[in-house]
Formats: structure tokens, sequence, C-alpha cells
């Protein structure tokens, strides 16, 4: 485009100066003009490609360090326990800002509290362990690192399948954010 109104000016100047300048003004001055006008087109497209390139690479950047989070949940009968891992298996860190267990309807903050409220005829046989949520504000978790959210162990040989498991259906919200600031939201329905 910018060659064809360059070409253009061209032309009309060099007719006008054959002939003469029909309209008052010197062929130097159309000159002049054309040229400042392909210069603010040139001006507009450069600006408007490389605010585009900009996006582009911003969008990039971010989808490349964006956190994501498993859950990786492990039921062992022949050690009677439970436990839940949460592993970063994105490109960037996650900035941990909430974890809640959810559980028929009703949210805990806490797997104790959880255990404590639905699991009361095998309290005495069960030892709830906390790993993650006492220290989860502002927690960072790395890429490819991972920390234990809670592990529970029975204390008498039990069978797990011919109980309902202490983690049957429960929900694990996690809250977090990348390093952009972006906020994500992560759900695990565990055994589903």
């Amino acid at each position: 485009m910018y060659y064809i109104i360059s070409f253009l000016c061209t032309v009309s100047v060099a007719e006008q100066s054959a002939q003469g300048s029909p309209i008052g003004i010197e062929p130097s001055t159309i000159v002049a003009i054309c040229a400042l006008v392909v210069s603010i087109l040139g001006l507009y497209l450069a600006v408007r490609y490389n605010r585009r390139t900009i996006r582009i690479t911003e969008h990039h950047n971010r989808l490349s360090v964006r956190p994501s989070l498993v859950v990786h949940y492990y039921r062992k009968s022949k050690d009677n326990e439970e436990y839940a891992l949460l592993k970063n298996e994105g490109l960037g860190p996650a900035y941990l800002k909430k974890i809640e267990y959810g559980y028929k309807g009703k949210t805990y903050f806490s797997m104790a509290d959880h255990i404590n409220e639905n699991c009361t005829s095998q309290i005495d046989k069960i030892d709830a362990e906390q790993s993650a949520t006492s220290k989860i504000a502002d927690f960072v978790l790395s890429k490819d690192s991972e920390i234990q959210l809670f592990r529970i162990k029975y204390y008498e040989k039990i069978n797990l399948e011919d109980i309902e498991g202490v983690c049957q259906l429960l929900e694990i919200n996690i809250r977090f954010k990348s390093i952009y600031d972006q906020d994500y939201f992560y759900r695990k329905v565990l055994n589903q």
C-alpha cells in the first residue's frame, strides 16, 4: 500500500510539473504532502502491528508459566492409610491461597474438622495428620514439587473397602494464583 500511494504521488507530481500547476501549489509541496501521508500511514501500521505482537507475546508468556495443580489420592489397604498429595505439574509456580474440603454440601477448612464431624463411629481408630492447611497462606508450590494435603492412618487393621472411607466423595477445592497474578480454581472429587 505504501508503494502504491508513493507511486501515485510521484505520477501526479510529474504530470503537474509537465503542465504547470493549475491549482497554484508547487510540485515540491505536493511531494512533501504525499510523503507526509505515506509516513503517517506507515507509522500507524507499525504501531498497530507492534501492539498486536506485544499482546501475543504477553499471552504466550502467561501460558508458558501457568501452574497446573493435580491431586494424587492414594488408598493403601495393606498399610491401612489414605493420603493425598498436591502436585504442581505446570510450568510456573503456584501461589496457593486457600484449600477447602467439601463433604455432603458442607465446607471444612481442615481434614481434621471433616473427620471429627463425619467419622464419629470410627474416630478412635483414626489418626489424621493435617499437613498443608495450617501453612497454606501464601505458600508457593514450585514446578514439579508436591506437598502432602493429608494422611489418614487407621490404628486397627480394618479393610478400607468394608467401611465408607473417610475420603469417599470428598471434594478438595483449591484457589491459587500464577506469577502474573491470575486467579485459578482447581476442584477434585475423590473416589469418583
